[in-house]
């Protein structure tokens, strides 16, 4: 079974029994297959030809989960949106939709984003479905497959982030660390996958985003708060490494 080594590195991981998250410093972890196997200062390659991934200067954290994702629209109101939104969904193609689904998987995976909830609410012909899936599954993300749902929101209900909410998470007084665990293990949780991914620790999918913390717009942060530059100094370029499933 192949295996990986990634050496050095600034390991995010749950804080005792809650959602909290600390930084283990100069830690290694092991994926074996597609398992996180071992999480520890120094980890002995299983064999001399195992390439060993130096990671010094990088941070570990999970792979983040994305509940929506917005891509045309901008600045439209709802009222905007319906009629060149929702009403327009049946004059795609089939082929328009593997495109899109395509593009939209990619660019998640370019930003960390491992696992992705598809709401399918364009699935106006079975052909629509199929394109869908099979785009879905040759970009190599981690998704949900999601017909559209008319439940509404009610206590008990698991909620994970979205990029759509704009300026008012600014009023919703969160934390750094809470917006870090909207963005994986409350995710995993509204998905109903939170045995499988949304942190890292021994037994879970390797679903793994490697960050560069030594970028000119992390390397203030990330020596002192690692978990703090991931949610408020990252962007894309700094995100030099991507596992799903452990590849």
């Amino acid at each position: 079974m192949p295996s990986t080594p990634l050496q050095n590195a600034t390991i995010l991981v749950p804080s005792g029994d809650g959602d909290d998250v600390v930084p283990l410093r100069h830690h290694a972890l092991l994926i074996v297959g597609n398992t996180i196997a071992q999480i520890a200062p120094q980890i002995t390659p299983p064999s001399p030809e195992t390439e060993i991934l130096d990671c010094t200067g990088k941070i570990i954290s999970p792979g983040f989960g994305q509940t929506q994702l917005k891509g045309r629209p901008a600045d439209h109101t709802l009222l905007k949106y319906m009629p060149t939104g929702n009403l327009q969904q049946v004059h795609h193609t089939p082929e328009d939709i593997f495109w899109g689904q395509l593009a939209g998987c990619l660019k998640a995976l370019d930003a960390g984003t491992t696992t992705v909830v598809d709401h399918a609410h364009m699935n106006v012909t079975p052909e629509h479905a199929q394109n869908g899936l099979t785009a879905t599954v040759s970009s190599g993300i981690r998704a949900i497959f999601y017909y559209t749902l008319a439940y509404g929101i009610g206590t008990g209900i698991g909620i994970g982030i979205g990029i759509g909410t704009g300026k008012r998470r600014r009023s919703l007084d969160l934390s750094v660390r809470d917006v870090f665990r909207l963005a994986t293990m409350q995710g995993a949780r509204a998905i109903g996958m939170e045995e499988s991914v949304g942190s890292v620790e021994v037994g879970k999918r390797a679903d793994l985003v490697v960050f560069d913390a030594w970028s000119p717009g992390m390397v203030c942060a990330g020596g002192r708060d690692p978990v703090a530059a991931v949610v408020l100094h990252s962007l894309v370029r700094d995100v030099v490494g991507v596992f799903v499933d452990g590849g």
